[in-house]
């Protein structure tokens, strides 16, 4: 929690959102700086802990963008989360961007 604090500006929101998940609000962002943003922070998150041998860390983010994704807090964390079970099932270490709603009804 404390890398993700020092990583963000001050209009970011960083709140932890169950035992090991976070909750990143970023103002003012697309979904592709989103994704960049997140990259950075798994680089760093990465550097922090490539020699700890006592804990393995890693980092999974969903990226989902109002109001493409969802117009309300529920509906983007749906889209964001859909996004890290996408990232976990890739295999971890990975940020990946919402599939949006205008996306999926492109590809009917």
């Amino acid at each position: 929690g404390q890398i993700l604090r020092q990583k963000f500006r001050s209009e970011d929101i960083v709140a932890r959102w169950g035992g090991k998940e976070f909750f990143i609000g970023m103002y003012g962002l697309n979904r592709q700086a989103g994704v960049r943003r997140l990259q950075e922070i798994l680089e760093t998150v990465s550097e922090e802990f490539d020699d700890c041998d006592l804990v393995q860390v890693t980092f999974s983010a969903g990226v989902a963008e109002y109001p493409e994704d969802g117009t309300d807090i529920e509906s983007l964390y749906r889209a964001a989360d859909e996004a890290i079970e996408r990232a976990k099932a890739i295999g971890q270490d990975c940020v990946l961007p919402a599939q949006s709603l205008a996306g999926n009804i492109s590809q009917l």
